[in-house]
């Protein structure tokens, strides 16, 4: 079979949403998720996802051509998520050290309920997976220059409004959340630790040490 037949294949059995394509589909995901994030995106082949689900790599094309598209089923709508609730965050009454509670939270449990694939496109460099010419790569890179640009409104919202520091830099600050968080992908598994257990305790540190607290501006001794 040609590879455009099997491609008009695929392409009616995703318009049908037949159940038994779509439950097959969603195990391709799974295992190839898995072997992404034990080897690495670079070192799994598709005839290595195709072993791993039983079948022969031309039958793997039905339903899927690429690793590429595997990868991007797999994050698909959890980036746009992220992106909604952080805009949400932005036009919320609660305060900003509650706003970054709320964040870290959510990062974490959305971490946990799509394990491990935004994992595996956390730890990969995506420039070696997609063209940036592509327009997933594309959708990507700008939601995750909106969802960073978002953040530091929340911190410098915060230093303005007198609930965090105003010596330090918004864009650090960033980092080092963001540095927190996506380190997890290297320990993480479930069961290990609850999201929730890993948010309270993120929270409690990062924000002791952002928290504009009375006598942070007092005068050094001796002056």
């Amino acid at each position: 079979m040609t590879q455009s037949n099997i491609g008009r294949r695929r392409a009616l059995a995703r318009q049908e949403g037949n159940a038994a394509y779509l439950e097959k589909k969603a195990q391709v995901v799974a295992a190839a998720t898995l072997l992404f994030k034990q080897h690495g995106f670079e070192a799994t082949t598709l005839a290595h996802i195709a072993e791993e689900v039983g079948m022969d790599r031309a039958s793997l094309y039905y339903y899927f051509p690429s690793k590429n598209e595997i990868l991007q089923e797999a994050v698909a709508g959890v980036t746009g998520r992220n992106l909604e609730m952080v805009h949400g965050l932005k036009s919320s009454d609660l305060t900003p050290p509650e706003r970054i509670e709320k964040l870290i939270h959510h990062a974490l449990v959305s971490f946990h309920e799509n394990y491990p694939q935004v994992f595996v496109y956390i730890q990969e460099d995506m420039t070696r997976i997609a063209d940036r010419e592509d327009p997933w790569a594309k959708t990507m890179l700008k939601q995750t220059r909106e969802f960073e640009d978002a953040l530091l409104a929340l911190l410098r919202d915060g230093m303005e409004q007198g609930s965090f520091r105003p010596d330090l830099n918004p864009v650090l600050v960033a980092h080092a959340m963001w540095g927190m968080i996506n380190w997890t992908h290297r320990w993480y598994r479930p069961g290990n630790f609850e999201p929730a257990e890993i948010a309270s305790e993120f929270t409690s540190v990062f924000l002791r040490g952002i928290e504009h607290r009375r006598g942070d501006d007092a005068a050094p001794p001796g002056e």
